[in-house]
């Protein structure tokens, strides 16, 4: 009786194992096929449980450094200091052109708690938000480059606070526009460490912006007088030139990053400048 019965374990054991061997069987971690252009895909037999084939590329940033803000409304003179950035990247390829389109949005929180005068007699603090929608072509050339244009819509919003002023306690800085956008990227590798460098620009062409009229104080506003508030905003009257670069440590599907922003905006009107500049160092993490 038991010869029967292993006979028969042996016997079912075998007739499971001939049924399998026509199906292929690869493990969780068999490699995927490349293709020329660089393109993963699964191997033959197996289907793509993955999901969205055109996964968000995410990008969290820290940035400290050191602003200069210059507001004619409120003092006739620069005043600086330490400012803090919170800010992130999300992108993602296009559905009707995967291998040519991608769409990015970015947004930034800035903070500059303490800005002084060049005599540290006065000081004034602000906040700054942005946020951009950008839409572009990409082209990938030799040796691991990519370059791509786009350009989409662009707000910001935020201010200076000057409290010491009785008439004109804070210039707000209130800007829409249509931005270009430019980015160079190159990925590669150094000896058998894995890096990518990239640089990006971008600055508004047209839109419009809100300024002041010099000495109007904001009870003269909020009675009626609102013509000459808001103005078309060209690169005439309203530079702005937002610059990053980087250099960024592949992890698997994470990544680190490590990079430089700069950032210039001016406006002028009504016989006022408001103008700042910003040196950052930035700290990412990169999630794809």
């Amino acid at each position: 009786m038991m010869r029967l019965l292993n006979k028969t374990i042996l016997a079912v054991a075998a007739f499971i194992s001939i049924s399998l061997s026509g199906f292929p069987v690869f493990a969780d971690d068999s490699p995927a096929i490349v293709s020329d252009r660089g393109k993963a895909h699964e191997p033959e037999g197996v289907e793509d449980t993955s999901g969205d084939k055109r996964p968000v590329r995410q990008e969290y940033r820290l940035e400290i450094g050191r602003r200069f803000a210059f507001s004619q409304y409120m003092a006739p003179v620069t005043y600086s200091g330490l400012q803090y950035t919170l800010s992130g990247s999300w992108s993602k390829r296009l559905p009707f052109a995967p291998q040519r389109a991608m769409m990015s949005f970015d947004a930034s929180v800035s903070l500059y708690p303490s800005l002084y005068n060049n005599r540290r007699t006065s000081s004034m603090f602000g906040i700054d938000i942005d946020f951009s929608w950008m839409m572009g072509a990409f082209w990938q050339l030799p040796h691991g480059f990519r370059i791509a244009v786009g350009g989409g819509p662009e707000l910001e919003a935020g201010g200076l606070a000057l409290l010491k002023n009785s008439n004109n306690p804070a210039a707000p800085n209130l800007a829409a526009a249509l931005a270009a956008d430019i980015a160079a990227r190159w990925q590669g590798r150094l000896g058998r460490l894995p890096l990518a460098a990239s640089l990006r620009l971008r600055s508004p062409l047209l839109g419009a912006f809100y300024m002041n009229g010099y000495g109007e104080t904001y009870y003269e506003i909020y009675l009626g007088n609102h013509s000459g508030l808001v103005h078309c905003g060209w690169p005439g009257n309203r530079q702005k030139f937002d610059l990053r670069a980087q250099l960024e440590l592949p992890i698997g599907r994470h990544g680190l990053a490590a990079g430089y922003h700069f950032l210039y905006n001016r406006a002028r009107a009504n016989n006022l400048t408001y103008r700042f500049l910003s040196h950052t160092f930035t700290l990412s993490l990169l999630i794809n």
